[in-house]
C-alpha cells in the first residue's frame, strides 16, 4: 500500500500533540525506510504528511519517475545490495546511512523510466481487474450452487434447465443416501501413515497422507466424523491418486 495515512489502516495509536513535534515533513513522491530493521521495507508515499523520525526519508534532488523506482527498490538485486551492507546480527541488523548512500541505482532516460512504469503498473492493474473479476464469479459460483439444487422442504431447485427442445425435465426425485451408496467407515487411525506411501491416507483432517496399504479401491466421498474438522469432504477417485 505504500505509506498511507494511519486512519486507512487498521493502526490506531494514541500521541499528544507535543509528542509530534520532532516528526518528519513527508512530500508526496517521497520514499520512507527504517534503516533498522528495515521495518516495513522502502515504501512510496502518496499523501503529504508527517512520519516518527526513526525513518529516514528519501526525497529525489534529481528529475525521475516515480514509478519506476517504486518498482525497483523492491527488485531482488536491489535487496541483495542492501544485505551486502547490514550490520549486527538476526533482528538486530541495520544499515547506516552512509552505506546506504553509497548503493548504487541504474538512471535510464526519463523516457525509458516512464515506459518502464507505465508497463508494470498496466500489470498490476491487469492483476486487480483479475482478481475482482475471480471474487465476482465466485460470488456467482455460490449463488448458483444455493439455487441449483432444492433447499430444505423443496423437492424442485429454484432455478433449472432446460430440455434442448425447450420443455422441462421431470421433477425431481428424492431418495435416500444409504439407499444410492455404501456407507462405512476406516479402521486406522493417523498412527497408521508411513512417508512416501504407495496410496493416499484419508483421516479426519483437512491434509491427507500416505499409507502402503489400501482399506477400498473405489470412487467415494470421505466424510470427517469428529475433531475440528468435522463434516469435512474430500472427494477421491483413482486418477486423484
Amino acid at each position: 500500500m505504500g505509506a498511507v495515512p494511519r486512519d486507512m489502516i487498521d493502526y490506531n495509536v494514541k500521541v499528544k500533540a507535543d509528542s509530534v513535534a520532532g516528526y518528519k515533513v513527508v512530500e508526496k513522491g517521497d520514499f520512507i525506510i527504517s534503516l533498522s530493521c528495515f521495518q516495513g521495507g522502502i515504501e512510496y508515499s502518496y499523501y503529504k504528511g508527517i512520519c516518527s523520525p526513526a525513518y529516514i526519508i528519501l526525497r529525489p534532488h534529481i528529475e525521475i519517475v516515480d514509478g519506476c523506482y517504486m518498482y525497483y527498490l523492491i527488485t531482488f538485486n536491489f535487496i541483495r545490495k542492501i544485505k551486502k551492507r547490514v550490520e549486527g546480527i538476526r533482528n538486530g541488523k541495520i544499515i547506516s546511512y552512509k552505506y546506504f548512500s553509497e548503493i548504487s541505482l541504474p538512471y535510464p532516460t526519463q523516457a525509458e523510466q516512464r515506459k518502464i512504469a507505465e508497463f508494470l503498473s498496466n500489470m498490476d492493474d491487469m492483476i486487480t481487474a483479475y482478481a475482482q473479476k475471480t471474487e465476482t464469479l465466485r460470488q456467482q459460483k455460490k449463488y448458483y450452487m444455493q439455487n441449483l439444487f432444492p433447499t430444505t422442504g423443496k423437492t424442485n431447485p429454484k432455478i433449472r434447465f432446460k430440455k434442448q427442445d425447450g420443455t422441462d425435465y421431470p421433477d425431481w426425485e428424492t431418495k435416500r443416501l444409504g439407499d444410492i451408496s455404501t456407507i462405512t467407515t476406516g479402521s486406522l487411525d493417523a498412527n497408521a501413515m508411513v512417508d512416501n506411501g504407495k496410496y493416499r491416507f484419508y483421516t479426519c483432517a483437512k491434509d491427507f497422507y500416505y499409507i502402503d496399504n489400501y482399506a477400498f479401491d473405489t470412487e467415494a466421498l470421505l466424510i470427517s466424523g469428529n475433531g475440528v474438522h468435522v463434516g469435512y469432504i474430500h472427494y477421491y477417485n483413482e486418477t486423484s491418486a
